[in-house]
């Protein structure tokens, strides 16, 4: 897709014919007398009032006449006329002819040494400009100097004029790829232009653009926030030049993936510009804006709201071009782009094909635009599964590639590599592996190790290999390919945003993680390495995108340690050129200012700068590789770890696809594990996501007696388990969903919580930081106790006597606490949630264990427990919340026209419900003159809690525990949030909890907790305890303890 940027007027070609008639005669040269009793001067004038009336057909009617007048001579009346026919030409759509015209005006100004008058700066600013509009950047480059120098002399820096050929000649020089000679070009006309002066705004904002499209996301915001500022400055908020400068910061926002703010900026300036006279710089900057927006959300799969900005844009280019000018061309591209995204193939080719009829005509087939087009159309061919079109159409287009650029570029490299996967799909292997040795072969040669394309390569020639049975070829392609993972992992992660890092593991890593599971259980008794292999990945990868740059930022933004705080942004900046220089040829990496090692020096100095000084960044990035190995080294005798993966089970042949099978791997490290770690495989896994979960559920929340979920889920892991008698169990998939101590052994009679103690961790190599933790006791420090909200805070007379009849009918029963999957009914349907008289019990219960062992605590009940006092806590030591939970399973439809959207994110889709919820679901929005929140605070707003220094938080709620399940991933909801909020432990519940039982639970925990120190041990207890009063398990074994 293409993105368009925002300059501050638009460059054009300078009209001069006129000006030059005047600068000839003020020097006498316009004319010899012997020439003015001839016809010739008649066509002169004709031509001067024509091409001043701007009636260009009447110049290109006059040209004949014109040439025939000046055949002979060369003086600059020749070279006026030239100049005037070549703006004409290229007016009237014929850039080589105007050019030729063009260039001979250029040529005799020199013969008459004619260069210091306005028409000469004119003339080569129009040769600069229509060379740069076409790409020919080369022949653009020399004119564009001299014009610079010519501008400076006649003009001076301040001028707008100087500042036009400068950034134009920028934006050449970007176009071979001289990003460090542009950069110099631009800081150095900031130290000479005046500060807050347009021209000065001008070339501030091209600067932040250039850091933009070189990926310096960073230094581009630098730039481009001070300019906004200035501009409003300088002509005020409700300009065009203020909403183009938000548009260039939404547009530096898109490609940061900060898509919230970015979409924000564009639509504040479009607004501003629907709110001005039309004009063709409003009207070009309103579409450029639809555009880059359509683009940003077709990213983001938002495919309709991106067709409705394309069609608008269609009607617009069709009024002001027409349907054969490039604009409606890339309109086009872009909407089949989003049409492919949304699966409907034949109207993405219907425009494919429009727009590269559009190119062929008016660049030509040559053009090297057309074979960017053909590439995509052999992407949607390859889309369809029309293979034998594609393979057709791939020849061709790495012929132009080789023709146009030559072997060693990107495009060469891609198009191999998409002709080595089309073979394969076709099981051609000797072809597939020819193409796909080119692309390896050209990629080491114009790539650094880490380039994303050398992985697609290794990746598709593992499977290939595989395929073949090579498996010694396969595993080294494999282990090529995660090598490359892990050195985007570390260059690109820290200067992703959090949607990104999503999509980055969603769409790279995770997929083919499982086709890697797949290869080495398969060939696990020939290579058993392989399972040591899979452990340590899976190390790596396993709750990888928790780590929140967002989060580190912000802590490190309250420490108000300013020399902290710029480390952090200079690392920040320097990792975002990093990554991007990762995705460079070795001829673009030789243009940048600094080179990769020094900048990869300058990083590693900084985080271990940084990992001394800050908390969070030391966990957050400054990480070593774990080993399977290191963990077994650190559990004690008779103990174990046990990683749980989840993966869909891969099959090599047509290049490689996914069977629909899903398998469980349970990879076992005992303490006393020497040669690799041992497997248990369980393969039927969808058999156990489709029917046995929902068969556990549901015999725990009816009370039955369940003989068959401990021989589904834990029977085959007890096999490698002999004589152990603690283990460290790290879940995926359905697993989070299953509270392990309550699974009953039909033979013994036990449930697992007798048989074996099980400490549940989100990652196996944890056990490594629980080993270097220094106080691994109860930590004293401020506990912070929610509990019995006033739901009914801010309601009117009317609606709170409605919901003191629900909180008389709920004083009569013993509620369950807990939503599940009614919240949106609830809100749909105006009900009231009742109150939780038994949350008010347990919280004055443990705050009075808490006075009796004299640790600090403060408790909320009632009016004072609101999101506000959450929100605002400063390091609670433990964070109890006892109230009512929430957990949508589905995104629901709208109902009765109300928006919906705040759920379809799933860190919207669960949380917990504090005072003034109920005003929020009565009215919709929330009107309480008494908090300023809606009362639902949701796992999204958890994100953003400081919990570096808490040791436990305790969600008293029901379902906290629940969250839609990401394979590798681990539970996307309350736990994730907490967890990455800075959480050491949090004890929450997997479903609907009796509210006299949990108090009971909650209260007994505490004293076991504040008596031992040892909150595994204290939960575990306090579980038993319960026990002995309610037998079944559906009370005692809802919540579970993730973290130490």
């Amino acid at each position: 897709m293409l993105d368009f940027y925002f300059p501050y007027f638009y460059m054009k070609v300078r009209l001069s014919f006129h000006s030059a008639m005047l600068s000839m005669l003020a020097m006498g040269i316009l004319a010899s007398p012997q020439l003015l009793g001839q016809t010739t001067p008649q066509v002169y004038q004709d031509l001067i009032q024509a091409y001043d009336n701007e009636e260009y057909q009447t110049v290109l009617e006059l040209e004949p006449d014109a040439l025939a007048a000046i055949a002979n001579r060369s003086d600059t009346v020749a070279a006026a006329t030239y100049a005037t026919l070549g703006e004409v030409q290229y007016f009237d759509g014929d850039p080589e002819v105007a050019l030729d015209y063009l260039a001979k005006a250029y040529d005799m100004y020199q013969a008459n040494q004619a260069t210091e008058s306005e028409v000469f700066g004119n003339l080569l600013y129009n040769l600069t400009y229509i060379y740069w509009e076409f790409g020919r950047y080369d022949e653009a480059e020399p004119f564009g100097k001299k014009l610079l120098a010519v501008d400076r002399e006649s003009y001076g820096v301040d001028s707008e004029e100087y500042v036009s050929s400068l950034t134009t000649l920028s934006q050449i020089l970007q176009g071979q790829n001289k990003y460090k000679e542009a950069e110099k070009l631009c800081l150095k006309a900031l130290k000479e232009i005046k500060e807050e002066s347009y021209p000065y705004f001008i070339v501030q904002t091209h600067l932040g653009d250039l850091y933009t499209k070189r990926g310096d996301f960073s230094e581009a915001e630098r730039q481009l926030l001070p300019s906004l500022a200035l501009v409003q400055y300088l002509v005020g908020s409700n300009t065009v030049e203020y909403a183009a400068n938000l548009a260039n910061l939404a547009t530096l926002y898109k490609r940061w993936g900060r898509f919230p703010e970015s979409e924000r900026f564009f639509l504040d300036a479009r607004d501003i510009l629907l709110d001005q006279v039309p004009d063709p710089v409003q009207e070009n900057t309103l579409g450029s804006i639809k555009n880059n927006l359509a683009n940003m959300y077709t990213q983001m799969a938002r495919y309709d709201e991106a067709l409705v900005l394309y069609a608008e844009l269609l009607v617009s280019d069709m009024e002001k071009f027409g349907d054969r000018h490039p604009n409606y061309g890339i309109t086009l591209l872009n909407q089949s782009t989003a049409l492919r995204g949304k699966g409907e193939y034949d109207a993405a080719e219907q425009d494919l094909l429009a727009a590269l009829s559009i190119f062929e005509e008016v660049l030509g087939e040559e053009s090297f635009t057309y074979t960017q087009v053909l590439i995509q159309k052999l992407n949607l061919l390859v889309a369809q599964q029309r293979y034998a079109d594609a393979e057709s159409l791939v020849s061709d287009v790495i012929s132009r590639i080789e023709k146009q650029l030559g072997q060693e570029n990107l495009f060469y490299v891609e198009t191999l590599l998409e002709e080595g996967k089309l073979y394969a799909q076709q099981n051609q292997v000797k072809m597939a592996r020819k193409a796909l040795m080119r692309a390896r072969k050209t990629g080491a040669s114009i790539y650094n190790d880490y380039h994303p394309k050398n992985a697609q390569t290794s990746r598709q020639l593992a499977i290939l290999n595989w395929y073949e049975q090579d498996v010694d070829e396969a595993i080294a392609d494999y282990e090529a390919t995660f090598e490359n993972y892990f050195g985007q992992i570390d260059a690109y992660f820290p200067a992703l945003s959090e949607p990104e890092k999503a999509k980055f593991y969603n769409n790279t890593l995770k997929v083919t993680f499982e086709e890697f599971n797949s290869f080495a259980i398969l060939h696990a008794e020939q290579h058993p390495e392989l399972l040591g292999k899979m452990y340590d990945y899976q190390l790596a990868t396993k709750a990888l995108i928790m780590y929140s740059t967002t989060k580190v930022r912000d802590a490190i933004a309250e420490s108000e340690n300013e020399e902290l705080i710029s480390q952090f942004e200079d690392w920040l900046s320097i990792k975002e050129r990093i990554s991007k220089m990762y995705s460079m040829s070795q001829e673009e990496l030789d243009q940048e200012p600094e080179p990769l090692s020094v900048l990869l020096e300058q990083a590693n100095r900084l985080e271990k700068a940084l990992g001394e000084s800050s908390r969070e960044f030391a966990s957050t990035f400054a990480q070593e590789v774990v080993t399977w190995q290191q963990v077994r080294d650190q559990l004690g005798s008779a103990e174990a770890a046990v990683e749980i993966i989840r993966f869909r089970n891969f099959l090599p042949d047509s290049a490689g696809s996914f069977d629909g099978k899903v398998n469980y791997a349970a990879l076992v490290v005992r303490h006393d594990t020497k040669q690799n770690p041992e497997l248990v495989l369980i393969e039927n896994g969808a058999e156990l996501e489709a029917d046995w979960v929902a068969y556990y559920r549901n015999s725990v929340i009816y009370r039955l007696i369940d003989e068959q979920s401990y021989a589904n889920f834990w029977a085959p892991i007890k096999s490698q388990l002999g004589g152990i008698k603690k283990v460290y169990l790290s879940p995926d998939g359905l697993y989070h969903q299953v509270s392990f101590n309550t699974l009953l052994n039909p033979e013994t009679g036990d449930f697992l919580l007798d048989e074996i103690e099980l400490e549940q961790v989100t990652n196996t190599k944890d056990i490594l930081a629980y080993a270097e933790a220094t106080n691994t006791g109860f930590r004293s420090g401020k506990a912070f106790l929610f509990g019995f909200p006033n739901y009914n805070l801010g309601l009117d007379e009317e609606t709170l006597a409605a919901a003191e009849v629900a909180n008389k009918v709920a004083n009569t029963v013993s509620l369950d606490r807990g939503l599940r999957g009614s919240l949106q009914r609830i809100v749909d349907e105006n009900e009231l949630l009742a109150m939780l008289p038994g949350t008010k019990a347990e919280v004055e219960i443990i705050s009075n264990l808490y006075k009796q062992k004299n640790q600090e605590f403060t408790i909320y009940l009632e009016d004072e427990a609101v999101e506000e006092q959450i929100k605002t806590m400063e390091a609670p030591s433990t964070l109890h919340i006892a109230t009512h939970g929430f957990f949508l399973e589905d995104t629901p439809e709208a109902v009765g026209g109300k928006d919906q959207g705040y759920v379809s994110n799933p860190l919207l889709r669960s949380g917990l419900i504090l005072a003034g919820a109920n005003t929020f679901i009565a009215a919709g929005a929330n009107e309480s003159p008494l908090t300023e929140e809606d009362g639902i605070l949701t796992a999204f707003e958890v994100m953003n809690l400081n919990l570096s220094n808490t040791d436990l938080v305790v969600l008293s709620a029901c379902e906290t525990g629940l969250g839609s399940i990401k394979n590798g991933e681990g539970v996307y909801g309350l736990q994730r949030a907490f967890r990455v909020a800075g959480a050491d432990a949090i004890i929450m519940s997997l479903w609907s909890v009796n509210d006299q039982a949990t108090q009971e639970l909650m209260s007994q925990f505490y004293a076991n907790w504040l008596e031992t120190g040892d909150k595994q041990e204290a939960f575990r207890q306090a579980q038993k305890q319960l026990r002995e009063k309610f037998p079944n398990p559906y009370y005692w074994g809802a919540f579970v303890m993730v973290g130490r």
